[in-house]
C-alpha cells in the first residue's frame, strides 16, 4: 500500500472515530452537529490530501487511459535532407496506427486541447515555440496513467516538465530528424539614429548543419536598399556568432525601416531568417533617463515600466563611485563604465528624468538636475533630499507602512479604480519620509504603519511654473513587482498613471504619440496599442498595408476607447509591413500619431539543442519526488473529488435538517 492510500485510510479511521463517539456520548441534537463537525473535520483532510497530491495506485491501473501529447509548434516543420519534417513523422506514426486508443492532446496556438485523429491528420503547426509544460499538466489532469510525447524536443521549459512528470509513466519519441539551418536570434539598432553619421548595430547569428564547413550570407537592407552583406562560417549547434555591423548614414527621413536576412543553401526553416527594426532619424533621443545614486532593486524593475508606458527611449545609469555610472542593461553583454561627463549630457535631454536614491550629500549637478527638471520623478533617500523636491519632511521612519487600498482622488485614480485590486496583501512599503506641512498637490497613494494610524503620503505630485514633479516618499515600491499577478499589474498600473501624468501637456515629448506597443509584433495576437494618458479617451485607428498609393483604402477604420492603463487592441491582421493614422475621435484634424509597424512570424525554436536522453534522465531524478512506477497522483483519480463532493453535500443537507446557517 502506498502512503497516500496509509494516510486516506488513518484520515479515515480517525473521522469514524470521532463521529461514532459523538453519537453515542450526547443527545441527538448534539450528536448531529458533532455529526457535521466530524465532516468537516473529513473535508480539511482531504483537501489536505489533494495539495500533497501523494502517489497512489488504483487497483485497475493498467487500464488507466493513456495521453499521446503532440508538439504542435513551428520547429516541427523544419525539413531535414531528405525534405521531411518531425511534423511528417507524427501523421505516420499516428496513420499507421502507433498510438493505439490513447486519446490525442495537441500543443498548437490556442495551448493544449484534445482533438480526434482525423482533426490531427488536417492540421498545421503554427505555435512559434515549445513549451511543453502545460500540455503535459493537461494530461495529468484528464487522468492518463501513461503519457506520450511526440516532439523535436526542442524544449524550452524543461526543468517545469520534468516536475510534472513525477507520477506517471512518461515516453519520449524523438522526431528531430537533422534539418539544415541558419537564423538570427538578434538584431538590434539604436532607436534613434543622426542622418549624417554611420548607424551601428548587432546582429546575433545561429545555425545547424551535418557539415562543419557552411557559411551563411548576412545582409541588412534599409527600407528596399542593400546596405550591409557579409559571408560567415555557419557556427555549430548550440553557438552563436555575434558581429557588429555599421550601416550608412540613412537615406530617409522620420522612421527608417532595416530588415536583417540571412541566407543559406539548402535552409530547411524559413521562420528565424528574418527580422526587422525601426529607427527614427534626427530624433532627439531624450526619452526616460533613470540615475540612481544607491544600491537597490528598484531601478531595475521602474525603468522598464515607464518606458512601456510611456512609449519613450529609456536608458538608466548606477553610480559605481567616483564619478563613473554603469549603464542599466537587461539583457545582451555586460555593460562597460561610462564617465560623469557623458552621463550629464543624457540627463540634460531627457524628457522624464528619474532621480533614485539621491541625498543630501549628492554632488551640485544632480541638486540642481533636482530642482531644474521639467518632468522629474523624484525618489529621494532622506529628509535633506526631499526638499530638493520642495516638500518639507521628518526623518524616515521606520517599521511597515500597508498601502490603503482605497484610492484618493488624483490623476492616477481612472489606472487602479475606485480599489487597489489585492490592495491590502501589497508587501509593505518601509522608510516613510512624513510630510509636516500639507502636500503641494494630489496624493495619488497612502500608507500606514503596522495598517493601523493615520495615513501619510507616500507619492506627492507638485505642479509649478510649468515643472511637474511626482516625488516617492517610501522605499521598496519594488516588492510589489517581483510578485506576479494582482501586485505585480498594480505596480505597472500604478507608475504608469504617474509617468502620464508627468508627460502630459509637454509639447516636447513624443509620449502623446499613440502607438503599437512595439515596432514589430506578432500575427498570431491582436495588435495592442499605447497610448499614454489617454485612459477613457476614444480615438480612430485607420490601418492599411504599405508601401500604400494615394487613394488606397483603410483595411481597418475603427474608433476605440481607451482603457485605463493608456492601453487598447485592434484584431488580428495577416503577416506583412502596415502603415496607420490615430485621430482623436470627432476631431478629424487633431493626430494623435501616425508611422509604420511589422507583423512577422518569428519562430527561434531551432536555436534549443535538441533535449538528449542523459539530460532528461539527470532532470527527472533530480526533479521528480517520487518514481513514475509508484503510482498516478492522488489529484489525478476521480474517487477523492467524488468523495469531497459528497462530504460537502452531506454537511450542507445536514445543516439545514438541524436549522444552522
Amino acid at each position: 500500500m502506498t502512503p497516500g492510500l496509509l494516510l486516506l485510510g488513518l484520515a479515515g479511521a480517525v473521522l469514524g472515530a470521532v463521529a461514532v463517539r459523538t453519537y453515542l456520548r450526547h443527545e441527538p441534537p448534539v450528536r448531529g452537529r458533532g455529526f457535521l463537525a466530524g465532516l468537516r473535520v473529513g473535508v480539511i483532510l482531504l483537501v489536505l490530501l489533494l495539495f500533497w497530491n501523494p502517489a497512489v495506485r488504483a487497483p485497475m491501473e493498467a487500464a488507466g487511459p493513456s495521453w499521446y501529447v503532440i508538439d504542435g509548434t513551428l520547429g516541427m516543420t523544419a525539413l531535414d535532407r531528405e525534405q521531411r519534417s518531425p511534423w511528417h513523422r507524427v501523421i505516420d506514426y499516428v496513420d499507421a496506427g502507433e498510438s493505439g486508443t490513447a486519446s490525442l492532446l495537441l500543443l498548437d496556438e490556442s495551448a493544449a486541447r484534445a482533438l480526434p485523429e482525423e482533426a490531427l491528420l488536417a492540421h498545421e503547426p503554427t505555435r512559434p515555440g515549445s513549451e511543453l509544460a502545460d500540455a503535459v499538466r493537461s494530461a495529468l489532469e484528464r487522468g492518463a496513467s501513461q503519457v506520450t510525447v511526440l516532439s523535436d524536443l526542442r524544449v524550452r521549459d524543461r526543468e517545469s516538465v520534468t516536475r510534472a512528470l513525477g507520477r506517471v509513466p512518461v515516453r519520449f519519441v524523438e522526431l528531430a530528424g537533422e534539418p539544415r539551418n541558419a537564423g538570427i536570434l538578434r538584431f538590434e539598432l539604436p532607436r534613434s539614429i543622426e542622418s549624417d553619421a554611420p548607424v551601428e548595430g548587432v546582429i546575433e547569428v545561429f545555425g545547424e548543419s551535418a557539415s562543419a564547413a557552411d557559411s551563411v550570407r548576412v545582409e541588412v537592407r534599409e527600407e528596399d536598399a542593400l546596405v550591409f552583406s557579409e559571408w560567415l562560417p555557419l557556427p555549430p549547434i548550440g553557438a552563436r556568432e555575434r558581429i557588429s555591423v555599421e550601416l550608412p548614414p540613412p537615406g530617409g527621413e522620420g522612421s527608417v525601416r532595416y530588415e536583417a536576412q540571412v541566407e543559406l543553401e539548402g535552409d530547411g526553416f524559413p521562420w528565424d531568417d528574418v527580422a526587422v527594426a525601426y529607427a527614427e532619424v534626427d530624433r532627439d533621443p531624450g526619452g526616460v533617463v533613470l540615475l540612481s545614486l544607491r544600491p537597490d532593486w528598484e531601478p531595475r524593475f521602474l525603468l522598464p515600466v515607464l518606458g512601456d508606458a510611456t512609449g519613450l527611449e529609456e536608458r538608466g545609469y548606477l553610480s559605481v563611485g567616483e564619478g563613473r555610472f554603469l549603464p542599466l542593461v537587461f539583457e545582451g553583454t555586460a555593460a562597460e563604465p561610462v564617465e560623469e561627463g557623458e552621463v550629464r549630457e543624457v540627463l540634460e535631454r531627457a524628457e522624464l528624468l528619474v532621480l533614485h536614491g539621491i541625498s543630501g550629500d549628492a554632488p551640485e549637478w544632480v541638486a540642481e538636475l533636482a530642482t531644474t527638471s521639467s518632468r522629474l520623478l523624484f525618489l529621494p533617500a532622506d529628509r535633506a533630499a526631499a526638499d530638493l523636491g520642495g516638500l518639507v519632511t521628518g526623518p524616515a521612519q521606520d517599521g511597515e507602512w500597508f498601502v490603503d487600498p482605497l484610492v484618493p482622488a488624483s490623476p492616477v485614480a481612472p489606472y487602479l479604480g475606485e480599489r487597489i485590486q489585492g490592495g491590502d496583501r501589497l508587501p509593505p512599503l518601509s522608510g516613510v519620509l512624513a510630510l509636516e506641512e500639507a502636500p503641494p498637490g494630489p496624493v495619488p497613494l497612502v500608507a500606514r504603519r503596522e495598517a493601523r494610524g493615520e495615513p501619510q503620503a507616500v507619492v506627492v505630485f507638485r505642479e509649478e511654473d510649468g515643472r511637474r514633479v511626482a516625488t516617492g516618499l517610501a522605499q521598496g515600491y519594488w516588492r510589489w513587482a517581483m510578485r506576479p499577478g494582482e501586485h505585480r499589474d498594480t505596480y505597472r498600473r500604478f507608475w504608469a498613471g504617474v509617468s502620464a501624468w508627468l508627460v502630459a501637456g509637454d509639447p516636447m515629448t513624443a509620449a502623446a504619440e499613440v502607438r503599437p506597443e512595439e515596432p514589430v509584433l506578432s500575427p498570431h495576437d491582436p495588435v495592442r496599442w499605447a497610448a499614454p494618458g489617454r485612459a477613457g479617451e476614444e480615438v480612430r485607428v485607420r490601418i492599411r498595408a504599405s508601401p500604400a498609393s494615394p487613394g488606397d483604402e483603410w483595411a481597418t477604420d475603427t474608433v476605440l476607447q481607451v482603457d485605463a492603463p493608456g492601453r487598447f487592441e485592434t484584431s488580428r491582421l495577416p503577416s506583412g509591413t502596415y502603415e496607420y493614422d490615430v485621430e482623436a475621435a470627432g476631431e478629424p484634424e487633431t493626430s494623435l500619431g501616425s508611422g509604420r509597424f511589422d507583423l512577422l512570424v518569428r519562430s527561434l525554436e531551432l536555436s534549443v539543442p535538441v533535449w538528449e536522453p542523459e539530460e532528461r534522465q539527470e532532470l527527472r531524478a533530480e526533479g521528480a519526488a517520487l518514481p513514475a512506477e509508484d503510482g498516478r497522483g492522488l489529484r489525478t483519480h476521480p474517487a477523492p473529488w467524488i468523495l469531497l463532493l459528497l462530504l460537502l453535500c452531506t454537511e450542507w443537507v445536514g445543516r439545514r435538517r438541524l436549522g444552522l446557517r
